[in-house]
């Protein structure tokens, strides 16, 4: 079922939850109202920019940068660090783990936690947890 909750220039459509009372309060719809006050120009804005921009897309123009941020993307000094060097089977590569895993072949143990996956070894009969003693 469908209600109507109306609070000044707020209308909220829709079944109320569990705390709807509690989150839905007069002051908080008051907030969104002047929220929506002092932005909705600018939403309207963005809004009819998306649909243009999905028109020219869906019309096959290429997905690019805007032309107006090319300066920053071409300042030295806005340049983020390369990327990390790829492992040899191609995941990222710590500097504290060469082989680039927590396990390079399948007779090193995992890392030490509760579960287990199908290449962690099994433990010693005696053994309840993963932890070396």
């Amino acid at each position: 079922m469908t209600t109507l909750v109306t609070t000044g220039r707020v209308q909220v459509l829709g079944v109320p939850g569990d705390r709807h009372e509690e989150v839905l309060t007069p002051g908080a719809l008051d907030f969104i109202a002047r929220l929506d006050a002092a932005f909705a120009a600018r939403r309207f804005d963005l809004l009819t920019e998306r649909r243009r921009r999905s028109a020219l897309l869906r019309g096959g123009t290429p997905l690019d940068f805007s032309r107006a941020t090319k300066p920053i993307r071409a300042d030295p000094d806005w340049q983020v660090a390369r990327p990390a060097p790829a492992s040899p089977t191609g995941g990222w590569r710590s500097p504290a783990r060469p082989s680039g895993g927590w396990r390079s072949t399948p007779s090193t143990p995992g890392p030490r936690c509760g579960w287990r996956t199908s290449r962690t070894p099994p433990r010693p009969p005696g053994r309840t947890s993963s932890r070396a003693s």
